[in-house]
């Protein structure tokens, strides 16, 4: 499922993966959000969708990083690289980046 706090479909998908017989893992599912938000608001989106989703998202992406400030986007890197550690988030991407881009901003 692709789904954002923008699409305002979150609460709806979850009550149809938890309703369906098939169990959380059948599903796959795709959380967009913005880089540019603060810290807190931005971990506090995703905590919010893990805990929606089943206690884990199979794929995070940083959606619409057309002009990124550049220290929120390093920090909620770091805040998504954390959540990976702790097994709430499997994957990570961004939209509109060079994989050049990507890289520097992983390496930092």
């Amino acid at each position: 499922f692709d789904t954002s706090e923008d699409y305002n479909n979150s609460i709806q998908i979850s009550n149809a993966i938890f309703e369906s017989s098939l169990g959380r893992s059948s599903f796959k599912i795709i959380f967009k959000i913005k880089p540019n938000l603060e810290n807190n608001d931005f971990k506090k989106i995703l905590l919010n969708a893990v805990e929606l989703y089943g206690g884990y998202i199979d794929v995070v992406m940083l959606h619409d990083l057309e002009e990124p400030n550049e220290s929120k986007l390093e920090n909620n890197i770091n805040i998504i690289k954390e959540l990976i550690k702790t097994g709430a988030i499997y994957f990570f991407s961004i939209s509109n980046i060079s994989s050049y881009e990507l890289e520097q901003y992983l390496n930092k």
